[in-house]
């Protein structure tokens, strides 16, 4: 495993979204192998700052050995070892409190727009187009209540469904279907977690109803992770 840096943009990430443990084990990051890049609800909460997130969630389109990368990152050497399988690394590390890292790998996983580069420790941080990419591709299956607060918070931030949806299908090609999302959007019964706000319950519903479906694109691929 390498950890030569591809050319990225910097950005100054919210930091104050990380509860103290998370904090303190933020600086060590930067020993996370480069073919490894943060996605998930922190990653976009340390663009947007709109929630706390207390997971890191590694995606790699390359494999790797488990235990080897165990082995060979010093932040996880001590860490409780909660899961392995194939490419697939979850460890519980103690910074004054249990921090759950996680790292899947052989992802087949594109993307949009390079990764950012945290000023802080120089993490490979997934851009919000592409974290939020993923989100609608995972409420297509499963949905928790803070992947519809993230997709609403794209929202805040300007990003439209639209945009979402193109995005989604460069990542994912032709296993993603828009329709399935946009549906999704408008059903929250069977959400995960705590009950989806009345106020973003009608935000979703109506930046789903103002979505041109003649404008949704076709399937394309984007860029390799």
């Amino acid at each position: 495993m390498t950890n030569s840096t591809p050319h990225r943009q910097h950005f100054e990430p919210k930091l104050e979204i990380l509860p103290a443990p998370q904090l303190r084990l933020w600086p060590e990051l930067k020993d996370t192998p480069s073919m490894f890049t943060l996605y998930g609800g922190t990653a976009l909460a340390l663009h947007y700052g709109h929630r706390d997130s207390v997971d890191f969630d590694f995606f790699s389109n390359f494999d790797f050995d488990p235990m080897e990368l165990k082995e060979s990152v010093p932040y996880l050497q001590d860490a409780l070892l909660i899961r392995t399988a194939d490419n697939t690394l979850e460890c519980r590390v103690d910074r004054g409190g249990p921090v759950l890292v996680s790292f899947f790998g052989g992802r087949k996983l594109q993307k949009v727009e390079q990764p950012f580069s945290s000023t802080e420790n120089d993490l490979a941080v997934a851009s919000p187009r592409d974290v939020l990419a993923t989100k609608l591709n995972t409420i297509q299956k499963r949905g928790s209540a803070k992947d519809y607060i993230d997709i609403a918070a794209g929202l805040n931030e300007g990003w439209t469904l639209e945009q979402g949806c193109e995005d989604a299908i460069s990542v994912w090609g032709y296993s993603f279907e828009p329709m399935t999302s946009l549906k999704a959007l408008c059903s929250f019964n069977d959400i995960q977690g705590d009950p989806l706000p009345q106020k973003i319950q009608e935000q979703l519903h109506s930046a789903v109803y103002a979505v041109d479906l003649s404008a949704l694109p076709s399937h394309d691929r984007g860029m390799d992770l």
